[in-house]
């Protein structure tokens, strides 16, 4: 339960938010389902990197080895298997989708790393980790569903370069905090955190608003 209560948190507060009545069930089940499956992918593309050991600088490591392995293949199923198939009407549709996919991803990882490294984690998993995963697909969901429902093809194509690309920013940075020698954490994480809960809302109450 502690492992999941982030998620189940964090999808009832952008589910609440929405004005319009929620009647996407299935599909957001859906999304979430295909989230909690890329887990099992990533970690056998992650241990194959971490078996050859492939050499790069850290910086690059936290895109190569993370970000872009994460966020690449949830925006390729977000796109295929679940925008493609799931009723929108407006462009917040597509922000609870790409919550509900990335917690998914988050609530599997979130487990395992419960399992594996004790209950006492649950806390810290739950502010940081699972939260820039839902934050992430927020923001992932957002662009995307902007992109399809764009009539410039021009705009379509620039929305679905910042579907992918602002999620691998900001997760390849929170990544680089986490693991470069910083000296005291906090002054990195903190502003962080902070800024992309209003970059995230901003774009929730951008959809919510259409």
């Amino acid at each position: 339960m502690a492992a999941l209560a982030p998620a189940v948190a964090l999808l009832i507060y952008f589910t609440l938010k929405r004005r319009a009545d929620v009647e996407r069930r299935l599909p957001v089940i859906r999304a979430f389902v295909i989230g909690v499956l890329i887990v099992f992918p990533v970690l056998v593309i992650e241990h194959a990197l971490e078996t050859e050991g492939v050499s790069m600088p850290l910086f690059a490591a936290q895109y190569t080895q993370a970000a872009v392995l994460e966020e690449g293949i949830k925006f390729f199923l977000l796109y295929t298997f679940v925008l493609r198939f799931a009723p929108i009407k407006n462009t917040y549709d597509g922000v609870i989708y790409g919550l509900s996919l990335s917690l998914g991803f988050a609530s599997l990882e979130n487990i395992l790393y419960l399992i594996a490294n004790g209950i006492e984690t649950a806390f810290t998993r739950a502010l940081l980790p699972v939260t820039v995963h839902a934050l992430l697909g927020v923001i992932m969901g957002y662009y995307a569903v902007s992109a399809k429902r764009a009539s410039r093809h021009g705009r379509r194509l620039f929305s679905f370069f910042l579907a992918l690309a602002i999620p691998l920013i900001f997760h390849g940075l929170y990544d680089y905090i986490l693991s470069a020698s910083l000296g005291n954490i906090l002054y990195y994480l903190i502003p962080f955190m902070l800024f992309l809960w209003w970059f995230a809302l901003s774009k929730a109450n951008k959809a919510n608003a259409k």
